[in-house]
């Protein structure tokens, strides 16, 4: 099922509009290689505080969770990207609402976390990756 919405089209690399707009990138690659340092220390904190994240948020995030969810209409037929899902606080409050959740997130150690949380719901999935570049088709969510 997962393995349908995460796809990576190797045809793309030799198309000429990427070609172009990396040589035209190719300038900024100092900033982005900065940008990345800078989510591999993140990843780093995050990974290190993983055990403690859900006693340390959870207040707050129960918070966010609740005027999301008051902003939006979920139904049988919805598919919920949540990014930046952390430990997965925020399965328990959408899963039944939604026919999928999939919850992306750049630590793996909270991902182990959410991914235990998400044993529990038979439509909820994880991901390692990053919310700049998200590995789904354009439009799916």
């Amino acid at each position: 099922m997962l393995e349908q919405l995460v796809y990576l089209s190797l045809a793309s690399c030799f198309d000429q509009s990427v070609l172009e707009y990396v040589s035209i990138h190719k300038s900024s690659e100092g900033l982005r290689v900065n940008k990345w340092k800078h989510k591999r220390s993140v990843r780093y904190r995050y990974d290190k505080t993983a055990q403690s994240y859900d006693h340390r948020y959870c207040n707050e995030q129960e918070a966010k969770y609740q005027a999301a969810l008051d902003g939006l209409a979920v139904t049988s037929h919805s598919i919920v990207l949540d990014v930046g899902c952390g430990t997965g606080l925020f399965f328990d409050r959408i899963a039944d609402k939604a026919n999928k959740v999939v919850g992306l997130d750049l630590s793996r150690e909270l991902l182990f976390k959410s991914k235990s949380r998400a044993k529990a719901c038979d439509n909820v999935f994880v991901i390692l990756g990053d919310a700049d570049f998200l590995p789904f088709v354009d439009g799916f969510f």
